[in-house]
């Protein structure tokens, strides 16, 4: 339609068609990727040069007055997963702390460190904020999937609900703690290969 159509408004009003069934597709990807797991590319994955390459991409857009401390000092295992969908999860989760900390600055901070659940290895990722916070009523929405609190044009609200999948798909564990005017955490648990 858009090589027949004559009008460069007609072409607009298409290119907005396909903007928005591209939107649809990514949507529909992330709420299955939220539903089931993908088998297909699951192996043995180091996440500190995962989380190393998603802070240093996200740096140059840092607001002025935030800033990130991570120090992957401590040596952690390898977890058993999708080093795609992982770095989807940092993404997300590093995303929503500086959104958190755009107008009032502050620091998030990164921690990979060993832990044990029930007698079992696991790898703990800690991701905390000094930004403004939830409160309880949000709190305990924050996963669900399609809600948000950002304006329609910053957010779908499948984020938390995302994270949530593909964290519980393998196998882990995936909760947050916040406050108003206190921040945010976010702690993974991952079993270890």
């Amino acid at each position: 339609a858009m090589l027949d159509a004559e009008s460069d408004e007609l072409q607009a009003d298409l290119q907005q068609v396909l903007t928005a069934a591209a939107r649809g597709r990514q949507m529909v990807q992330r709420i299955l990727a939220f539903s089931r797991r993908s088998g297909e590319d699951v192996a043995p994955v180091d996440i500190a040069p995962i989380v190393t390459e998603t802070l240093r991409l996200l740096l140059p857009t840092l607001p002025s007055g935030v800033s990130v401390d991570f120090d992957g000092g401590e040596r952690v295992p390898a977890v058993m997963g999708d080093a795609g969908q992982l770095h989807q999860v940092l993404l997300n989760l590093c995303s929503n702390a500086i959104y958190a900390m755009r107008s009032t600055g502050g620091t998030l901070t990164v921690r990979l460190t060993n832990t044990e659940m029930m007698g079992a290895p696991f790898l703990r990722l800690v991701l905390s904020d000094t930004g403004v916070g939830m409160s309880p009523e949000v709190l305990e929405r924050a996963i669900d999937p399609f809600f948000t609190t950002k304006p329609p044009d910053e957010g779908t609200g499948m984020g938390l609900a995302m994270v949530h999948g593909i964290i519980t798909g393998m196998g882990g564990s995936f909760r947050l703690e916040s406050a108003p005017r206190r921040g945010t955490v976010a702690i993974i648990d991952l079993p270890v290969e």
